[in-house]
């Protein structure tokens, strides 16, 4: 049974009005609404800022707390230099450091002892292990550098310098700061000239041992050629030599199947060490012609200009002592 539009669609010609069917349509299916999302809390701009400003401020207390240690543990007796620059009448006071000590732990397990200032406190004792393990990988996440490879080929070199100087620079720093120490805290002849020429000698060893890393080849890059011809030798080399493996099987040249499995693995392995060796020297070679491997020779220069300045002033003490002492 057929339907015929009725008079109200049809036009003066007997032709459907396709106008009035459409509004007919959009009447009855309205448009839906757009829905309107759910809306998140955010935290307000000003509790963002109080935080940071907190970290901030932890950050500079953790800085200072460990450089005042290690200035205390290995260079010199912080407590009673600040104390005979400003107050030297008050140097009595210094034997009691350690009573001043366990009266701020009173004052804080009395009047602070709340869970925010107890995770500050650990925050600052344990500074260097958070900038370790939490803000330098969170720096990595961030910035997306674990994405580069220019990134991970820069971290394994310096942790290669750092590692092959490490003897070095051990035995160099040591030295230079019982030499520093004995300038900076006596006035004895016998003490201060020896120090001295501890320092100018190992200012010119630095030196020397600079100039003369920068006009080699990048020890790292040296290196990582060996480490290509050894993963040759012993992942790819016994994989092209299957000639060898097929004549144990006699004249008939026949294998087992033991045999077989043992030749395919080597085959197999020698494929993937070829794909993996041809990748790493590719990426090394790319790594070299960038001549990002100078960013280390430019913060040795950065070191040697700082340790230079530090022993030239030290060495200008030195002498202004024994002027002092010949005067």
């Amino acid at each position: 049974m057929t339907t015929h539009p009725g008079p109200e669609t049809v036009g003066s010609s007997g032709a459907v009005d396709i106008w009035d069917l459409l509004e007919r349509s959009v009447a009855a299916n309205p448009p839906a609404k757009p829905s309107t999302p759910a809306t998140t809390t955010e935290k307000p701009k000003g509790s963002k800022w109080k935080t940071r400003f907190l970290f901030w401020l932890l950050d500079f207390l953790g800085l200072a707390f460990w450089g005042y240690v290690l200035l205390k543990l290995f260079v010199v007796d912080i407590d009673r230099v600040v104390v005979d620059a400003i107050w030297p009448s008050a140097g009595w006071l210094l034997g009691y450091r350690a009573l001043a000590i366990l009266f701020v732990v009173f004052l804080v397990a009395a009047f602070f002892w709340r869970w925010p200032a107890l995770l500050g406190a650990l925050y600052v004792a344990f500074h260097p292990l958070v900038v370790l393990c939490w803000k330098l990988p969170n720096l990595v996440v961030r910035l997306r550098l674990y994405r580069s490879w220019v990134f991970w080929m820069l971290l394994l070199n310096g942790f290669a310098v750092f590692f092959r100087n490490l003897r070095y620079h051990v035995m160099s720093k040591s030295l230079w700061i019982i030499a520093a120490s004995a300038i900076l805290l006596t006035s004895n002849r016998l003490i201060v000239v020896p120090a001295a020429a501890i320092l100018a000698v190992l200012l010119l060893a630095a030196a020397v041992r600079v100039v003369a890393e920068t006009f080699q080849p990048s020890w790292f890059l040296r290196s990582q050629k060996d480490v290509l011809e050894l993963v040759t030798e012993h992942a790819i080399a016994p994989s092209v030599r299957w000639q060898e493996d097929i004549s144990v099987g006699g004249e008939t040249g026949v294998l087992g199947k033991s045999d077989v499995q043992a030749l395919s693995g080597k085959i197999q392995m020698g494929i993937a060490a070829t794909y993996g060796l041809y990748l790493w020297a590719y990426k090394l070679q790319q790594y070299r012609e960038r001549r990002l491997a100078l960013l280390f020779s430019w913060s040795a220069y950065a070191w040697l200009f700082l340790g230079s300045l530090a022993s030239l002033t030290l060495l200008n003490t030195a002498a202004c002592v024994e002027r002092r002492r010949r005067g």
